[in-house]
């Protein structure tokens, strides 16, 4: 009886705590300013275990009929899945005139009529991937309007879902 009362003291005290800190820090997102990392694209950030690259290949423009496609490169040099979020992720491209532009990546929600005509193997390669695996690397492909000028680009924005922090990935040319 004794051991059970220490145990739900215990709980208490670790749970208010950790209760009174997530409730600060949710505040803090809706109202703070997200903590930039810059990462040099190629390269592995060592404080967060994560690195990026991104590639633009003209070829690609019209495999999605209207949009450009920049393929970003996302490993994970942690022992953990890093969780993606197709509905809260949100990805922009900086074009060399300094001008921001936000990527689609679930064009099943945002362009359905375009969805629908894509064939069955062009979905599941350019679909938002859910994890990207301990230890690994997967590809996203950021689609963006035709009018949207990707050549000579300065920089990939991620801004993950609920997160209080954004990367920045430059481009080897531009470091």
């Amino acid at each position: 009886m004794i051991y059970g009362m220490k145990i739900r003291i215990l709980f208490s005290l670790l749970l208010i705590p950790a209760l009174s800190s997530c409730a600060v820090s949710t505040k803090g997102q809706q109202t703070g300013k997200a903590e930039s990392i810059v990462i040099p694209g190629g390269t592995v950030s060592p404080v967060f275990n994560v690195g990026f690259d991104a590639y633009y290949d003209q070829s690609l423009d019209d495999v999605v009929p209207g949009y450009k496609l920049l393929t970003v490169a996302y490993t994970n040099g942690t022992l953990e899945l890093i969780q993606l979020d197709p509905l809260g992720d949100r990805w922009y491209v900086i074009d060399k005139k300094g001008k921001r532009h936000e990527a689609t990546i679930n064009l099943r929600q945002k362009d359905p009529d375009t969805w629908s005509g894509l064939p069955k193997k062009l979905k599941v390669m350019i679909e938002y991937p859910l994890i990207v695996p301990a230890g690994g690397t997967i590809t996203i492909d950021l689609m963006f309007k035709k009018k949207v000028d990707l050549t000579a680009f300065k920089e990939v924005v991620y801004r993950p879902a609920g997160a209080r922090r954004e990367y920045r990935i430059i481009p080897r040319e531009h470091l």
